[in-house]
């Protein structure tokens, strides 16, 4: 719980920063992005899920004229898959990040969010890093982008545990406010 306090804080602290120095680039636009997601597990992950979806919310500041850095929060599920004739847990987690993106030219992006992606199911999971390294395309009121989705987990069952990379392959789509 402690974690989700200092993200929150670091959030309104870098969102007050930016309000104070936000006029020496009044031509850009700061604002949030509501998206959803679909991706193709891989790794670890495609053992035990056949799909990860979710959707996100995220606000950016604009600090130069083609670089945006902001924070984010979403909900990431992994399917369970059958798995020698038993149906695997589904997974679930809420990715708290900071993101950043930079525009290589006018309508082409890259970015990436790094973060802590919080356990919600099954009870076991503790959470993990997570990270989105990701490319895409941007317009005014929309953008497309295919990313590297994953959360450095560790996993305990029955006394046992294991660290295990959950990832997927993704595309999403973000509409802008």
């Amino acid at each position: 719980m402690k974690k989700i306090f200092v993200i929150l804080f670091a959030f309104f602290a870098i969102g007050y920063a930016q309000a104070q120095t936000y006029q020496s680039y009044p031509s850009q636009e700061s604002g949030f992005k509501v998206g959803i997601h679909l991706g193709l597990p891989v790794g670890d992950a495609s053992d035990i899920s056949s799909l990860s979806l979710g959707g996100d919310v995220a606000y950016l500041f604009n600090l130069a004229e083609d670089f945006k850095l902001g924070a984010s929060v979403g909900y990431l599920a992994y399917t369970g898959k059958k798995v020698e004739g038993e149906k695997m847990d589904n997974l679930g987690f809420l990715p708290i990040a900071a993101t950043a993106q930079y525009s290589i030219i006018e309508n082409l992006f890259i970015g990436a969010d790094l973060g802590y992606a919080i356990g919600l199911s099954p009870s076991d999971s503790d959470g993990g890093f997570y990270y989105l390294p990701k490319i895409g395309y941007q317009i005014d009121l929309f953008e497309v982008y295919l990313g590297y989705r994953g959360i450095a987990n560790k996993f305990s069952v029955e006394g046992y545990s294991s660290n295990i990379d959950i990832s997927s392959v993704s595309l999403g789509f973000n509409y802008k406010f």
